[in-house]
């Protein structure tokens, strides 16, 4: 079985542009592709990052069985179903999983050999100059992710391996990452 690599940080931290970057910098894995509820980004497209469902296609696919892990983030649900990791997993190469926080708790316990990655802002005030810039966000989601990030940063217990993105610091990340995957593949 592939190696899972498990990829998590607070919204607005770069985990998707520090996967991003590690792959330009050649890494070679494959992501699973999680499912969301939430509407497409600019430049995101089905399967770019993300399977995009309907509320009631996410529920009956858990009434279903199918997903190995959901949470709900900011009135969304995200999760990976089985089939997509199985599929991951059937390429032989590194599986990079993107995770919520939740997330991480919940499939260190079914999938103890995963290894965590943190990928963090270098202050809470350079994450949310970052929501602000996206503008993607009002005032009271920018807060509540704040806040919710505050709790993840205070918990990074949890994770083997904790990267620190700075702005203007993407290939430096990049390479970390890459660096980590690298050296734990037979972990």
């Amino acid at each position: 079985m592939s190696q899972i690599f498990l990829i998590s940080g607070p919204s607005g931290s770069g985990q998707d542009v520090v996967i991003a970057e590690a792959i330009k910098q050649d890494l070679k894995c494959v992501r699973v592709i999680t499912s969301v509820t939430r509407a497409k980004r600019a430049g995101e497209s089905e399967g770019q990052p993300y399977h995009f469902l309907s509320q009631a296609e996410f529920e009956d696919g858990l009434k279903a069985g199918d997903f190995l892990e959901h949470a709900e983030y900011n009135g969304h649900l995200y999760g990976v179903r089985k089939l997509d990791l199985e599929q991951a997993q059937k390429t032989g190469w590194p599986v990079i999983w993107k995770v919520d926080h939740q997330g991480i708790k919940n499939v260190k316990q079914f999938l103890p050999e995963t290894i965590a990655i943190l990928i963090k802002p270098a202050s809470l005030e350079e994450l949310q100059a970052r929501l602000i810039k996206r503008g993607q966000n009002s005032p009271e989601e920018i807060e509540a992710r704040l806040k919710i990030a505050s709790q993840v940063l205070s918990e990074t217990e949890i994770y083997d391996f904790v990267i620190e993105n700075h702005n203007g610091e993407l290939p430096l990340a990049g390479q970390k990452l890459k660096e980590i995957i690298e050296n734990n593949l037979s972990r």
